[in-house]
């Protein structure tokens, strides 16, 4: 089981994210702008094994966020889940992320991918 961080401004989402990622075993907290998802990261005190984080959200983009954690010294694994066109997921990949999972995957697909960079990390 991880401790995921979620940041997804859609409330909708927000609902499916957590009850997949619940039901594979995970415990799953939620945020839903950028600045929650970095203050949420540096005030925890059990780090996040994993962080899921949109692209386009209020206050800060996802790569924004990853960009201020990884200038605070965390190195916690960033999918980034983003509704962007395919031409630009190289870029963001080379960005940082450890992953990018297209929206419209299929929550199977993004469950394989979040197993995937667990994997990877230990």
């Amino acid at each position: 089981m991880a401790h995921i961080l979620v940041a997804e401004d859609d409330p909708g989402l927000q609902w499916l994210i957590a009850i997949e990622l619940e039901t594979a075993g995970h415990a799953v907290d939620m945020v839903s702008d950028g600045r929650q998802l970095v203050d949420t990261v540096l005030q925890e005190e059990d780090p996040f094994d994993l962080i899921i984080t949109d692209f386009n959200m209020p206050n800060r983009s996802g790569a924004q966020a990853l960009a201020i954690l990884r200038d605070q010294g965390i190195r916690t694994p960033v999918i980034l889940f983003c509704d962007q066109p395919p031409e630009f997921l190289e870029k963001y990949r080379s960005a940082g992320f450890a992953a990018v999972v297209p929206k419209e995957s299929t929550t199977a697909a993004l469950i394989a991918t979040i197993n995937a960079v667990l994997l990877s990390k230990s």
